[in-house]
Parts: structure tokens; sequence; C-alpha cells
């Protein structure tokens, strides 16, 4: 019996994933940071999220219509479905953004240029209103 418990945990460790957020926060920061792109541009986001491994930064999250709650239904049932896409296929990601672990628009990467840690970036998309890059290191 006490195998068959070590067992478990074992599998249990081996096939979750931790986060730095819960569900919900990730259905809001993608509604946040992409609700007018295309499930695509949702996909997009939700996997660069994913590759970050948390919310940091994700400004989305704490937007007006968010915070608010000043979106349908039918939103939410798209960030649910890039989320769901994300966390199942890893492939889908990598073939959609490589290993992207930022985004923003293009107002955003002429800002971005100014920072310490832009020559570091490479960029890997661009969908809809999004840039996605990585940064080496």
């Amino acid at each position: 019996m006490k195998q068959i418990v070590v067992i478990l945990f074992i599998l249990l460790v081996v096939n979750s994933t931790a986060h730095a957020y819960t569900h919900d926060q990730m259905i809001k920061a993608i509604i946040g940071e992409a609700e007018g792109e295309s499930q695509r541009g949702k996909d997009a986001v939700a996997c660069a999220i994913i590759n970050r491994g948390s919310l940091k930064g994700v400004y989305g999250l704490h937007a007006y219509r968010v915070t608010h709650h000043l979106y349908s239904k039918k939103t939410v049932r798209a960030a649910e479905l890039a989320d769901e896409r994300a966390v199942s296929d890893t492939s889908y990601c990598s073939d959609l953004i490589g290993g992207a672990t930022g985004w923003g628009s293009a107002s955003d990467v002429v800002k971005f240029r100014h920072e310490a840690w832009f020559p570091s970036v490479y960029f890997t998309a661009h969908i809809g209103n999004h840039y996605f890059y990585g940064t080496d290191g």
C-alpha cells in the first residue's frame, strides 16, 4: 500500500505544472492583454504567459475592463480556449510564437528600445497588434 501511495504522489508531481498564478488570473490576463485580438492572438498571449511562468509585468490583468468585468461570456470562453490550447499543446505554442516570453504593441516596442534588457531581445512572431519576443539569458 505504501508503494502505491508513493507512486501516485510521484505521478501527481510529474504531471502537474506549477505556475505563479491561478486559472482565473490567467483568463483575466488573456482578456486584458488580447480581448480585441483574433483567437490566434489570444492563443499567442496565452502561450507567452505559459512560457513566462508568471504574470509579472502583465498589465492587462489590472486593466479597467478586467477589474470592472466589462467583457462578455464569449470573450471569457475565447480566453479559456486560448488557455486550454497553451497548456495542452506545447508544439502549437512553439510553432505559433517560438520561445517568446513577452509581447507588446508597436508603440511598446519603441518604448522598450530604451530599456537595458532590450539588446538581448529576439523577435519570434507578429500576430495581430502584438510583437512577440524572447530574451537571451
